[in-house]
């Protein structure tokens, strides 16, 4: 039977590496960024950092908790949102924001949106413009709100080497530890500590900018 021998000699399995191709061999995705980013980052400790430079933007903040009530078995969940809004050719900022659940001392669920033009801030709330007084100083704080001052962002960041596109534009990945995080809006007390799972930071260095926290 033919299939007793081998008529001819068969590349040997696996194909040997050459040593001249090592240097390639990684996949492209496996490239530092350009200079300065190649190096450890420090500058995002707010996450949305350098964005006023840029002519216009949007992002969202996204804030999920689910525990309980310290030294009681009751659980609470609680979530919050924030949709930000920037034109720089217009000086314009438009805020949404709406929460759910037990959330920063909150019986009820908020929402409300908040614009600033130019100096001018305005805040909505139930479909009411409010002005005036205290309203204008709430005007001015929830239309200036910034995703910093919610998740607050990185002290150090050291970039993986690995590349892609999101939302068009060219980013890297870094990576960072517990201790990196700057998180201001979790207040700890009790004893209690916060445990560290995974995390992505993705900055796009032509825009000098975090494109995904």
């Amino acid at each position: 039977m033919m299939g007793c021998g081998r008529a001819a000699r068969q590349p040997e399995i696996p194909t040997l590496a050459r040593l001249d191709a090592l240097a390639t061999a990684l996949p492209l995705t496996q490239n530092p960024p350009p200079p300065p980013f190649d190096r450890p980052q420090t500058g995002f400790a707010n996450v949305d950092e350098g964005l006023t430079a840029l002519e216009g933007w949007r992002y969202v903040v996204q804030l999920e908790f689910d525990g309980v009530f310290a030294r009681t078995p009751r659980q609470t969940r609680a979530s919050a949102r924030a949709e930000v809004w920037y034109n720089q050719l217009a000086t314009a900022r438009r805020v949404l924001v709406s929460t759910e659940g037990e959330l920063i001392g909150q019986a009820e669920n908020v929402r409300y949106e908040a614009v600033r033009l130019g100096p001018d801030a305005f805040l909505v709330r139930e479909g009411v413009c409010l002005s005036g007084g205290s309203a204008s100083r709430d005007a001015a704080l929830a239309a200036d709100l910034r995703a910093g001052d919610l998740v607050g962002g990185v002290t150090n960041a050291t970039p993986t080497g690995r590349s892609a596109v999101i939302n068009g534009e060219p980013v890297w990945q870094y990576d960072f530890t517990a201790d990196d995080l700057r998180v201001p809006s979790i207040a700890l007390a009790d004893g209690g500590q916060v445990i560290f799972e995974s995390g992505e930071l993705w900055i796009a260095p032509r825009a000098r900018a975090v494109v995904r926290f």
